[in-house]
């Protein structure tokens, strides 16, 4: 063979050339004429001499059955290297490899391109790793590098006309020299300069990194810097609907006319200076839905956890926070909207069934957690408004969100309306038997405990009509309070009174103090030896109509 090859020298002598010179080097090292490959020292095949590489399918070892050009249900694949783009229709032309188990419907052909007329090929279900492709139908150009061995790059192509389409494989070929895989960055300057548009490659397709730059002017836009000048402002398309979601991606929401961007909630969309939300997380062990009430019952880390409010309780109302704006699995964080409107909401009626208009208030449920009415609740339910109806609609519905938690002031009167009621000698528990009107408190008729379930400072009066059977004879009164470790009596509570000899007199306690919620508070009341209490009519009044009762006891 020739030393020197020369442009009209024969394919197989280029052959031989290459083989003399794999064989001075490493001995083991060879390439086939027919088939193209250039294998190693262990039998491998390590590269190929041609360019172009076809690849077929069939059902037996020389491709002689089902030849095709469909893995699908097929049992062998065949490689035919050559310089021609045209792919051979011989099956005697293609090397032919057996697949364990058969392509069936669901295995493919993949192929990574690493240069040196290098390849990779993996049968599988799926992409096996970035860089590899799917054999397509067309022979494949092992001179067109797809390998993920180069880092990602970002460059710039220049278009005069107004096409602002996604770069092609041959536009990516001709920039970086091989097709475009994942995290690569390409910003497409079109119509004369006038507009910009960045496309970032997610290993499949181009997806708009950043839309419309008004101005020959791109600068720092993940990676890519390239000298600008001043940017005074930036114009983004008012006119399209709303983008697919992706993480931290902004855009113009043109039907709520704001600016508007996506969070890592798939669904949200967070309208700018228009909604307020806070991130929680949800510790209920069940799912938090979508359009529930929520109250903060403590904190994960630096969130704080959320469940159900219901007006019902101030336990699970007091820090009602807002209305959640999608499902949030148990352990898992999530959206809360504490001011502004929440979309896609059922507002034809509320979570009791009642009718929604238009413009109307919305409170706090006492009977469904999580829920909301239209009716305020009474006492002694809480009123927590939420905020008010803004667009009736059985799915798309909306609700400006606006939580007050209006005031409560409870009250308590409690009364003996007997006569002749004699008061024990030693302190003891007095017990009223009638509970004229209660909003706020628990009141046992038969031990005679107060327990106060909203926090406040409360004015307590104490009237009582004793009569003495002889003179110097006291009422006496103190009041004992437990506050979570036992009763224990309150030192300068105290009272007493002295009495006339068998006259008639009223006598009237009044004293205010703080109670926190959850205080129980009980009174004793007593006298010397033969004091009663008596209900007494008005002078002057009909008998029966205006009464003085024997004992007399408010709160509030």
């Amino acid at each position: 063979m020739p030393f020197a090859l020369s442009p009209g020298d024969s394919q197989s002598d280029v052959v031989d050339a290459i083989n003399y010179l794999l064989s001075n080097f490493k001995g083991t090292v060879s390439a086939d004429n027919d088939t193209g490959q250039v294998t190693g020292p262990t039998g491998d095949i390590v590269s190929y001499l041609y360019k172009y590489l076809a690849v077929k399918y069939a059902d037996n070892y020389n491709g002689t059955l089902n030849f095709s050009d469909s893995p699908t249900n097929r049992l062998y694949y065949g490689l035919h290297n050559s310089n021609d783009i045209l792919e051979s229709t011989n099956p005697a032309n293609y090397v032919w490899y057996q697949v364990t188990g058969g392509f069936g419907t669901t295995k493919f052909f993949w192929y990574l391109v690493t240069g040196g007329r290098q390849i990779a090929i993996q049968i599988a279900t799926s992409k096996p790793a970035d860089g590899y492709s799917q054999e397509s139908g067309s022979a494949i150009d092992l001179d067109l590098i797809t390998s993920t061995a180069f880092s990602p790059v970002s460059w710039v192509l220049y278009r005069v006309p107004n096409n602002n389409s996604a770069p092609t494989n041959a536009e990516s070929q001709t920039a970086i020299g091989r097709n475009p895989f994942a995290g690569d960055i390409c910003t497409i300057n079109f119509n004369n300069g006038a507009n910009s548009i960045q496309y970032k490659f997610d290993g499949t397709v181009w997806n708009v990194l950043n839309r419309y730059i008004t101005g020959d002017i791109i600068k720092n836009l993940e990676g890519l810097d390239c000298a600008v000048s001043v940017v005074t402002h930036m114009d983004v398309n008012s006119t399209i609907a709303k983008p697919s979601y992706v993480e931290g991606r902004l855009f113009y929401d043109y039907v709520e006319k704001s600016l508007a961007y996506y969070n890592d909630a798939n669904g949200i969309t967070l309208n700018i200076c228009q909604e307020e939300v806070v991130r929680v997380y949800n510790n209920t062990g069940t799912t938090i839905l979508n359009s529930k009430i929520v109250y903060i019952n403590g904190a994960n880390g630096a969130s704080p956890t959320v469940a159900y409010a219901q007006s019902n309780l101030i336990a699970t109302c007091n820090s009602t926070i807002g209305m959640c704006t999608n499902d949030i699995p148990h352990g898992t964080y999530g959206y809360i909207t504490i001011s502004g409107i929440v979309h896609d909401l059922n507002t034809n009626v509320d979570s009791e069934g009642h009718v929604l208009t238009n413009g109307q208030e919305l409170f706090l449920s006492s009977t469904v957690a999580g829920g909301f009415t239209n009716v305020a609740p009474l006492q002694p339910n809480f009123n927590i408004s939420i905020g008010y109806v803004t667009f009736k609609s059985l799915t798309v519905g909306t609700v400006f969100i606006r939580i007050d938690t209006r005031p409560w002031y409870p009250s308590l009167e409690l009364l003996n309306t007997g006569s002749g009621i004699a008061l024990p000698t030693v302190p003891t528990v007095f017990v009223f038997p009638t509970v004229h009107y209660n909003d706020g408190f628990t009141y046992s008729t038969s031990t005679g405990e107060f327990t106060f379930n909203v926090s406040g400072t409360y004015t307590f009066n104490l009237t009582i009509n004793p009569t003495p059977s002889a003179a110097n004879k006291n009422v006496y009164f103190y009041t004992s309070i437990d506050t979570g470790a036992g009763f224990v009596i309150d030192r300068y509570s105290s009272r007493y009174e002295e009495l006339n000899n068998g006259v008639p007199s009223q006598m009237i306690i009044t004293t205010s103090d703080y109670y926190a919620i959850g205080t129980k508070v009980k009174f004793y009341l007593w006298a010397d030896a033969t004091v009663t209490l008596n209900s007494v009519d008005l002078p002057g009044t009909t008998p029966g109509t205006v009464t003085s009762p024997a004992a007399r006891i408010t709160w509030a």
